[in-house]
Formats: structure tokens, sequence, C-alpha cells
């Protein structure tokens, strides 16, 4: 009798065989990687890689592009505040050292005539004759109304006026004065002044004072009126400038 031996082929095994056998599967045209190949599209890929990389370095931020209008309101802000800064010390220099004042009457003519608006300055100022000076009289309205008028002499000068002919002398010099309004046919107003039988005075300006008399001679009340007097220096509010309006006689006052 033979044993049943397991491992003895027979028909129905080997169909089973066949059928649990594994078996491979090969792809139509399917070839196996090359190492250069490989290689060369690794490096495509890094390749492709470090474009992407580049591309999204190159675009702004979410932060930048919130930040782009923040900086440029920035910008803005700092030019304004710069340009604030600088008109209010322009201002604050031009008030500390210059001045606007406007003619009052027609004591000034025909140089200044009534309303015109004029700078003045005290910067470095010395006076010496012939400047035009807005000045504060102590003696008329105490103070409290400035008066424009012109320097004949200054401290410690000689001084003579010849009412009867308009003539004026400082230091024995005749002065040349073209700016007045010259009356013809009357003689100078003299207010307290003591002529003698000539028409003529003569007085030494005091120190540190000046003798100021208006070119419209006849219609100035200035230093020859004891409501006025001689001026000390320190009420010299400052030297006529330029002449601002009207703007057809603009320019330099002399």
């Amino acid at each position: 009798m033979n044993e049943f031996d397991p491992l003895e082929k027979t028909p129905e095994n080997d169909e089973k065989s066949s059928e649990e056998a594994p078996q491979e599967m090969i792809l139509p045209n399917e070839e196996p990687l090359s190492a250069e190949k490989s290689v060369t599209m690794e490096n495509a890929v890094k390749e492709e890689t470090a474009e992407k990389e580049e591309e999204e370095e190159a675009l702004p931020s979410d932060d930048e592009k919130k930040d782009a209008p923040l900086s440029t309101a920035g910008n803005i802000f700092d030019w304004c505040k710069s340009f604030l800064f600088s008109l209010t010390a322009v201002i604050f220099i031009f008030t500390l050292l210059f001045r606007g004042v406007t003619v009052n009457g027609g004591s000034m003519l025909p140089t200044l005539e009534n309303g015109e608006y004029l700078i003045i300055s005290d910067l470095l100022y010395e006076p010496k004759g012939g400047d035009i000076v807005v000045v504060q009289a102590p003696n008329y309205k105490k103070g409290t109304e400035p008066l424009i008028k012109r320097i004949i002499a200054t401290a410690g000068q000689e001084v003579k006026i010849n009412f009867n002919t308009w003539e004026v002398w400082v230091d024995g010099e005749k002065l040349n004065e073209d700016y007045v309004l010259f009356e013809p046919d009357s003689t100078m107003l003299v207010e307290d002044m003591k002529p003698d039988e000539n028409g003529e005075v003569s007085f030494t300006v005091e120190e540190n004072s000046v003798f100021l008399m208006g070119d419209h001679r006849n219609d100035s009340l200035d230093s020859r009126s004891n409501n006025v007097g001689q001026i000390d220096e320190r009420y010299i509010m400052g030297r006529v400038i330029v002449r601002i309006t009207p703007f057809d006689r603009f320019g330099k006052v002399d």
C-alpha cells in the first residue's frame, strides 16, 4: 500500500501551484532608470524649486504690502513736520529781528505817504544822520503812539537851523535835504524852539540822544516840540528798511 506523499505532484496540485505562484508583471516599454537619468531628473527638480523660491522672494510679503502705504504716509508726515518747523522758525526770527509798521499821517511827505506799510529793524543798528526811524517819545502820549521821523543829528553834534531859509547845518556842514517838502512862501515851523533875530537857532545834541524832524517840516510834530524833544537812543524801535505797500512803490526807503 502506497503511503500518501503530500509533496507528490498530482495534476490537481500542479494546477493549484500554478494559480498560487506569484507572477512578475512587466509593463511594455518600461525600462529601469539608469544612474545618469536619475541625477538629471533630480537636478531639474532642484532648479524648478529654486526658481519658485526666487519668485516668491521677489514678491512683496503681506507685511510689506501693509507697510507700504504706512511708509508713504509717514514720509509725508515727516515732510509736513519739517516744513512747519522751518516756517515757524522763519516767522519767529522775522518777528524777533523785523517789525511791520504803518505810516500814520503826512509828516514824512513826500518820502512816505499815509497808510504805507514798512519793515523796520534794530538789528546791530547804530543811529546816523539821514536815517528814517520809528521811535517812542516818552513825552508824547506817554510813548504809546510811535512816531516816524528822520534823524538830523546824533549825540554830541552841533546843529544850526535857519527857519527863514529852511537851511540846516550839522557840525558846520550844510545838509543837502532834497527830501524836504519845501514851502518857499513861508518860514519853517518853529514849534517850541527860540530862534534869534536872524531866524536861527543853534544847539548841541544831548548824550545818547538824536534830534529828529519830519520831511514835511511844516506838518510834523518832532524834536522841535517839547512834546517830543530829543529822543534817547534806547527809544528807537528801528530803522526803516523797506516799503512793502503800495506795491507800485515797493523798495528801499532813503
